[in-house]
């Protein structure tokens, strides 16, 4: 009879107040409020009002056969390599956990340095985030050891990078992806500066596609069209009038340059 109580108490709805009452925690429910605090994203920025939690609870894994006796979806499991016990904030992407030193990150990024102020300790990443990007910028800060380096091994590899850099605003290791890449087409260099907003790479690679542009008569294929985008197209179609309408002065690099410079200010695309 103790146990069907039991039972019922660890499967009775979520109080409104408070999650636990100052007491010991059975096992088992301790297992229920760390499962309802991590799978529904209610990880508390400060544990002092959970009576009977800690810090080290939120490192413990939770029991899969527990989960799937009661039909709970899986909670987030811990990953092998980013996840240390002295790491001060937990960042969960796609039902994986990476305990990290915050420092890397909000040094090197202005949008985790607002993302992750200090009182922050667990958080998950949403949107359109690359897991595997993230892992392979987590090899930038932590490498296997001294001898071997990070993870990125091949322009594949660094074109993720690369993505993830522009997405978080990482300059640092923006610019060094963008040296790893040299087969990067200016359509996707555009199409980077655009989404992520970097006047300077939109300016570099419109000149790239100008002067393509005049060399080939084909002109942009429809996928390259919707990467470009229709302001940018039709930015591009100006300027091309522009220079052939003046070619003489557009013999160099340079001068076309200072004309892409002028229409896109003008335009105030970025």
């Amino acid at each position: 009879m103790v146990v069907v109580v039991v039972v019922a108490a660890v499967l009775a709805p979520a109080p409104s107040v408070p999650l636990l009452a100052p007491s010991p925690l059975l096992p088992a429910r301790r297992h229920l409020l760390l499962y309802r605090l991590r799978f529904y994203q209610l990880v508390p920025t400060s544990l002092s009002s959970l009576h009977g939690v800690t810090e080290a609870d939120l490192d413990l894994e939770l029991d899969p056969e527990l989960e799937a006796a009661h039909g709970w979806p899986h909670a987030a499991v811990s990953h092998p390599r980013y996840y240390f016990q002295d790491g001060n904030v937990t960042l969960e992407i796609d039902r994986t956990r990476y305990k990290i030193h915050r420092h890397f990150l909000v040094t090197n990024s202005p949008v985790f340095a607002k993302e992750l102020p200090p009182y922050i300790i667990y958080t998950t990443l949403t949107g359109n985030v690359d897991k595997q990007a993230f892992e392979l910028v987590l090899s930038l800060f932590y490498p296997k050891d001294c001898f071997s380096g990070h993870d990125i091994k091949s322009e594949p590899d660094w074109r993720k990078v690369l993505v993830f850099a522009c997405q978080y605003k990482m300059t640092v290791i923006r610019d060094m992806a963008l040296t790893k890449v040299p087969t990067l087409d200016p359509v996707e260099k555009v199409e980077l500066a655009t989404k992520y907003g970097l006047k300077d790479w939109l300016v570099s690679a419109y000149v790239d596609l100008c002067m393509k542009d005049l060399g080939d008569r084909n002109g942009w294929s429809a996928e390259e069209g919707k990467k470009i985008g229709l302001e940018g197209v039709l930015a591009l179609a100006d300027v091309r009038r522009d220079i052939l309408e003046h070619l003489e002065e557009h013999l160099d690099r340079d001068k076309v340059l200072k004309t892409v410079e002028k229409k896109v200010e003008a335009l105030k695309q970025i």
